[in-house]
């Protein structure tokens, strides 16, 4: 039996992971599946569609166990987006890879105050491939590494977009928002 593969495709919001990650999985010429989390309540797709429209069939699940039981076969490939919203994705991952899938998540690693998310933390210790998607640039045109929360936020999963967060560098990212305190 072959061992399988974690790679991991991370970075800023807008920075082109999904993108990458279905790019990835299709050019392998292997039967895909996608799987995205319920709590991505940004759309009601079920399928993984990056931004710029590149799609492949999907399923929502509440946790990463799930996964588990719904891969089937002929799947060679399984694509996991929006990892970081997804409880168990380090064991689901690393089982898929002894089955001898290839796994392949497109995820933000850092949470709105800067901090990681322990399960892509963890996650990128057992990757056997890692790409930090740059694709992003902050308002003053520097390379956005962090994603600012631009309204209160009531948990660390808070789905959104352009409305909620704003891409920044590491400058900016520190610099206090207009009318913060010092």
């Amino acid at each position: 039996m072959k061992v399988g593969l974690i790679c991991v495709f991370t970075g800023t919001m807008y920075s082109g992971k999904t993108s990458a990650a279905v790019k990835f999985a299709l050019n392998t010429k292997k039967p895909v599946q996608g799987f995205r989390p319920e709590a991505d309540t940004r759309d009601k797709d079920e399928d993984i569609v990056s931004r710029d429209g590149l799609r492949i069939p999907g399923k929502r699940v509440p946790h990463a166990g799930v996964i588990l039981e719904k891969v089937a076969s002929p799947t060679e490939v399984v694509v996991i987006d929006e990892g970081f919203m997804l409880p168990g994705l380090v064991t689901a991952a690393r089982v898929l890879r002894k089955r001898g899938l290839t796994v392949v998540v497109a995820s933000i690693g850092l949470r709105f105050d800067g901090t990681p998310f322990r399960n892509m933390a963890e996650l990128l210790c057992y990757a056997d491939f890692i790409r930090v998607c740059e694709d992003t640039r902050c308002a003053c045109g520097n390379r956005a590494s962090f994603n600012r929360a631009l309204l209160p936020m009531e948990s660390d999963i808070v789905p959104g977009d352009g409305e909620r967060y704003a891409p920044q560098c590491a400058l900016c990212f520190d610099a206090p928002l207009l009318g913060e305190e010092t």
